[in-house]
């Protein structure tokens, strides 16, 4: 697996993750240690995915969660006329 697409495969586990994650998100350590990566990759994924809208933060900074943006590409998805 190249570089590339195992990145690939890294985010989409953490977004799987955080879509099945119960009470509103999750902490970095316990995401990274449901997705089986080092904190700082896992942190560095989640960075990029918050400054794209993919994933947002709570006003404490603490826990992450799926992001607005994620929602209206996932609506998108289903509506062929867009």
């Amino acid at each position: 697996m190249s570089d590339a697409t195992g990145g690939v495969h890294r985010t989409v586990a953490i977004l799987r993750c955080l879509a099945g994650a119960a009470g509103g998100g999750l902490r970095l350590k316990d995401l990274a240690d449901a997705v089986s990566l080092p904190r700082p990759t896992t942190h560095r994924i989640l960075a990029s995915l918050v400054a794209e809208g993919m994933v947002e933060r709570d006003a404490g900074g603490k826990v992450y969660r799926l992001g607005v943006e994620l929602f209206v590409l996932a609506a998108r998805a289903g509506n062929p006329t867009n």
